[in-house]
């Protein structure tokens, strides 16, 4: 399934270009990599968390498949309220 984006160009630029510019900058292609079952990366807006989540991505092979399990930041809402 693909998302569309809820919020670029508030937390991440709205140009694909701009955006790969700022990820490859946060990539470093020649670090050692390691196959991992998961990783926990953050996911702030990438001037705050930015350097740690491209640390984390740099390390690991990452697989064609992913799963991404995350947290809504708004509150659940009950069907009977």
């Amino acid at each position: 399934m693909k998302r569309k984006a809820a919020v670029a160009g508030a937390f991440y630029p709205g140009s694909a270009g701009e955006l790969r510019r700022q990820l490859g900058a946060l990539i470093d292609p020649a670090a050692d990599k390691v196959a991992a079952k998961a990783v926990v990366s953050p996911h702030a807006g990438y001037v705050y968390s930015g350097p740690v989540a491209g640390a984390v991505f740099s390390s690991v092979e990452i697989p064609d498949r992913v799963v991404i399990m995350a947290p809504s930041h708004r509150p659940i809402r009950s069907i009977f309220a």
